[in-house]
């Protein structure tokens, strides 16, 4: 990797550390208006939905693939079958391929 540059204005330069008790400790805020302890975020909301919804989608997914919608059948053989990365290829059955 290319070493980074840096402007003539800045050689030399070292940035003062930050005074004691200017930062705050580790799970604290000062924002009030956040969210409340306990609510979901996005993620947990959507992962939840999943588990309630979860077959109902596949199955419009898998009629739509039936029906001759590529995409959607992309997304069932990605899932079933996914595509190997080059180096999974090489190694032989059973062994992991070590850097």
């Amino acid at each position: 990797m290319a070493d980074v540059i840096k402007p003539s204005w800045m050689e030399g330069f070292v940035p003062d550390p930050a005074p004691p008790g200017s930062r705050w400790p580790k799970g604290v805020s000062d924002c009030r208006a956040g969210r409340p302890k306990g609510s979901l975020s996005k993620s947990d909301k959507i992962a939840r939905a999943l588990n309630e919804e979860g077959l109902d989608v596949v199955r419009v997914v898998l009629d739509a693939a039936k029906a001759g919608d590529l995409t959607a059948c992309g997304h069932i053989l990605n899932r079933i079958a996914p595509r190997m990365c080059g180096e999974c290829k090489a190694a032989p059955k059973g062994q992991r391929r070590t850097s």
